[in-house]
């Protein structure tokens, strides 16, 4: 049964996707500002996937399909719903295709149908996840690209920055790994010699969540240390700044 659905696949690829992307170029403004041609390839690489995730119910290529759609269309303004009922035409597209197919096989007709609807219900539930994943993905180059510009301004004027978590374990550190000698990423923080002022800081600010200002640089070269919270309000840094100088 998995075979003949494929072969009716593979037989009605180029049906299938022409007509599910006009369907889908209709139905909303923001399909229409898009070329049809694109909408086209869309659904032309879901009916690929669509004959794989069949033969073996592997929804792997299915999920990178749909990873790359709605990076695509988020990209374009596009909200999951939107996605979602491009998906849904493209079930309403393939069944007339496998009535006709397997008109003279109940058994097949019900069996390809009942196949076809779980894997595209799979997709639709699947995409919800898959947008998230792109917008933390689009979030986090944003970040990095504001940690970049933020490492070259702080190298410029001569200071490092150090990021620890309530209990002084370093985080990350920069523009310059390194720059304050001996606080080392994923360690915690020295608490002897030169660093012991600046520890008591620091633990008085993981605390209380309280800044701390200092008037002159501490004998390692700290100037300033706060409290970022998470949104529960929970501590979720301690992020201290050095003159490199010093530090």
């Amino acid at each position: 049964m998995e075979a003949r659905l494929q072969d009716v696949l593979r037989q009605h690829t180029d049906e299938i996707a022409t007509e599910w992307a006009l369907r889908a170029h209709g139905s909303s403004d923001r399909y229409a500002k898009m070329p049809l041609s694109e909408v086209e390839q869309g659904a032309r690489r879901m009916v690929g996937a669509l004959i794989t995730a069949v033969s073996v119910e592997d929804f792997h290529e299915l999920y990178e399909v749909l990873q790359g759609v709605a990076e695509e269309r988020a990209a374009l303004g596009f909200v999951p719903s939107d996605v979602g009922r491009g998906l849904l035409i493209g079930c309403e597209v393939v069944l007339p295709v496998l009535q006709k197919s397997f008109a003279d096989d109940a058994q097949q007709l019900v069996w390809s149908v009942a196949r076809i609807e779980r894997i595209m219900h799979r997709s639709i539930t699947m995409l919800d996840q898959v947008f998230k994943d792109t917008e933390a993905a689009r979030e986090m180059a944003c970040l990095r690209a504001a940690a970049g510009r933020l490492n070259a301004v702080l190298g410029t004027l001569g200071y490092q920055c150090v990021a620890m978590d309530g209990d002084l374990v370093v985080l990350w550190q920069g523009p310059l790994e390194g720059a304050c000698g001996d606080v080392v990423t994923g360690k915690p923080y020295p608490a002897e010699g030169r660093r012991m002022a600046s520890r008591a800081a620091l633990e008085q600010v993981a605390r209380t969540g309280e800044a701390y200002l200092a008037d002159e640089p501490l004998a390692d070269g700290l100037l300033r240390a706060t409290a970022r919270r998470d949104e529960d309000g929970r501590l979720a840094e301690v992020v201290a700044l050095y003159a490199i100088g010093q530090a």
